[in-house]
């Protein structure tokens, strides 16, 4: 095969040819040709030659990423040759993939890299090949909202009586009844309510303890009125 129809050149060292053979094979599955030393220098080939031409005519350079790839001597020419076809990663010629734990220096630092670190083969495939394509990684489906937001609150001061709806509770609750259900807004009027008696202290309490999540026995809330009766 013509390497100048090659998507990619794979520049990889020695150490880390699994997972150069892994990354080429994800590819070529996904449609892409690439070129890979493993697989396409052959015996009683020009090794040099081979390197000159993959690197040059390729249309993108994978850097398999680790601290052998770093301290390699002949992976230094493999990646600098195409940074300098695409000094300022417009056209993303040189594509780092990161493989091991290693920290890029100089003029490979300032390139975004496919991270494989630490990833199972399905997550692995799924991130080199959405962040080799170029397109826009924005989500099938809408994020989750990232917090709740805060209540209103209310700079109108608050009505110095009582207010009907605690009145309301306080008539239930001494006839025997259960406590009405109060709507969101009726609510935050009752808790915002500044009480100026034990009485409406306890009912505001009732009121805000009788949603059904706290399942308030009833006998407790009317035993506190009577108590408060007799004082």
């Amino acid at each position: 095969m013509d390497i100048s129809t090659h998507d990619f050149f794979i520049s990889y060292t020695q150490a880390d040819k699994h997972w150069a053979e892994w990354i080429a094979w994800q590819l070529e599955d996904a449609g892409y040709s690439t070129s890979l030393q493993a697989w396409d220098c052959h015996a009683g080939g020009n090794f040099v030659l081979y390197m000159q031409s993959a690197a040059t005519n390729a249309r993108q350079t994978i850097a398999v990423l680790s601290s052998n790839y770093l301290a390699a001597q002949y992976t230094h020419p493999e990646w600098t040759a195409a940074f300098a076809q695409d000094p300022t990663g417009k056209d993303r010629v040189l594509v780092p993939v990161r493989v091991g734990e290693c920290q890029p220096q100089g003029m490979l630092r300032a390139l975004n890299y496919v991270d494989l670190v630490g990833l199972d083969e399905e997550t692995a495939n799924q991130a080199l090949l959405a962040r080799i394509s170029g397109k826009r990684l924005k989500p099938s489906h809408p994020p989750d909202f990232p917090a709740v937001a805060a209540p209103t609150v209310s700079r109108q001061p608050g009505f110095p009586g009582q207010p009907q709806a605690l009145a309301a509770l306080r008539a239930a609750l001494l006839a025997g009844q259960a406590a009405p259900a109060f709507d969101e807004t009726t609510r935050q009027q009752i808790l915002r309510h500044s009480p100026r008696t034990l009485e409406d202290y306890r009912l505001v309490r009732v009121a805000e303890c009788s949603q059904a999540r706290f399942a308030l026995d009833k006998r407790f809330t009317k035993l506190t009125l009577l108590v408060d009766q007799l004082t």
